[in-house]
């Protein structure tokens, strides 16, 4: 039961003498008097400053221990000049202003475009090169065949 009575006691005090701290500050500025005022005033001035002392070394810690900081936020690149040989294959419709249907005499790859958007052209005019693979030969052996048969 002493033991009870002791801590309890000791409890006591020290909440007393926490609470006084904070009254003693309440009671000086309520006394309005100035000295006792400036005088706490410097004394929480001070406990700020060693405060900030600590601070400023927590951090010199960090910053040496923490990797991520030594990042550089912005790079740079040296260009040089260098051809750009890439190429894209690509499907698509071409729509005419006249709705005009063109048909190929031979189905192929397009190899050559020989006139440019909005130019006029006539008819019978050669408008693109096809890469027929072969067939324009073909055809050139079937015609000579032909006067043969006959």
């Amino acid at each position: 039961m002493k033991k009870l009575t002791y801590i309890s006691l000791i409890a006591f005090l020290v909440i007393a003498c926490n609470s006084e701290e904070k009254e003693s500050l309440d009671r000086i500025l309520e006394s309005k008097n100035i000295e006792k005022i400036r005088e706490k005033r410097k004394e929480i001035n001070a406990q700020k400053l060693e405060i900030n002392s600590k601070l400023d070394a927590i951090d010199e810690v960090l910053s040496e221990l923490d990797t991520s900081k030594k990042i550089p936020l912005v790079s740079t690149l040296t260009l040089k000049n260098e051809a750009f040989n890439h190429f894209i294959e690509l499907l698509g419709n071409v729509n005419t202003r006249d709705m005009l249907v063109l048909y190929p005499q031979f189905a192929g790859t397009l190899h050559h475009i020989a006139v440019k958007e909005g130019q006029y052209v006539k008819k019978g005019q050669i408008l693109a090169k096809i890469d027929d693979g072969g067939l324009t030969q073909q055809l050139n052996q079937l015609k000579i065949q032909k006067p043969c048969q006959n």
